[in-house]
């Protein structure tokens, strides 16, 4: 058992003390060490977030089978649902969440239809509480921090809206710490390719801002894909971007049909460009 000492530190920083937190984002962990890693969670009760995450992990696993798989279902749907309902959840958590009816397996008609209704619902929840979010901050920081969640949340409606299975990335892989062979390496989005037998799926890193960030050193596994074109600049007391989720999500309110339409059709040919790279590799 950790002393008062390491948990006072444990407390103090959240997300970058265990060890679990500093595995490259592309490293399929061990399921013995995940194990020991959510072991290690659940004896803090404070760490509903690590719980979550960890037995997201293994509920996905591609080295368990999916009886081996099965039991984290629950405590990963468990670990969010009481992680959401602290209120201590940042953005990314709760995005994660929104989604997660479908990213956890479905195994019948029925369940697929209840997760599907259940993401929709969560959905608009989400996109609400973002706008609302904005228009009540006055901080900067806390804005663009907002519009990126937004855009991230534009992304996968309409990656999904083309027919893709898009969800978005795993804690792990979205926040990841360390670089690999030198480059960032994290994204938004996963993307699996609408040919089954390709395994490799789209890793989609979102930019919304409007200057050049677009191409910072990201690794060549990651596909970068703007919201807005370069010479479109930021209107950060009214963006563009939550113009576009509500024609997304069909949400009443100012809607950007014209706009929305380029969008759609930069997204589709940066998801076409980026499948026939993973079906060639």
């Amino acid at each position: 058992m950790l002393s008062s000492v390491h948990m006072t530190i444990l407390d103090a920083d959240p997300w970058g003390t265990w060890s679990y937190d500093h595995t490259p984002a592309n490293k399929i962990l061990d399921p013995d060490d995940l194990c020991e890693y959510l072991a290690k969670a659940q004896d803090y009760p404070d760490e509903l977030g690590r719980q979550a995450h960890i037995s997201l992990e293994l509920a996905l696993h591609p080295k368990l089978s999916e009886s081996e798989r099965s039991p984290y279902l629950g405590i990963a749907e468990e670990a969010y649902d009481d992680f959401i309902a602290t209120g201590d959840a940042d953005l990314t958590a709760r995005l994660i969440h929104t989604y997660l009816p479908i990213i956890l397996p479905s195994h019948s008609k029925t369940e697929r239809a209840k997760a599907t209704h259940t993401t929709r619902a969560r959905t608009l929840a989400f996109a609400d509480e973002l706008m609302v979010m904005f228009s009540e901050t006055e901080d900067n920081g806390t804005k663009r921090q907002i519009i990126g969640h937004a855009a991230e949340l534009l992304e996968v409606s309409g990656t999904r809206l083309l027919g893709y299975t898009a969800v978005p990335s795993q804690y792990r892989q979205d926040r990841a710490i360390p670089s690999v062979d030198g480059f960032r390496y994290s994204w938004d989005v996963t993307v699996p390719h609408h040919d089954a037998t390709v395994l490799r799926p789209t890793l989609l890193q979102v930019k919304h801002r409007d200057f050049d960030d677009g191409k910072a050193s990201y690794h060549k596994d990651i596909t970068v894909h703007r919201v807005f074109r370069s010479e479109e600049r930021m209107v950060k007391d009214a963006p563009k971007v939550f113009d576009l989720l509500r024609t997304a999500l069909q949400i009443n309110g100012l809607h950007d049909h014209g706009r929305f339409g380029k969008y759609m059709l930069t997204l589709a040919k940066t998801l076409t460009k980026a499948e026939r790279t993973r079906a060639a590799a």
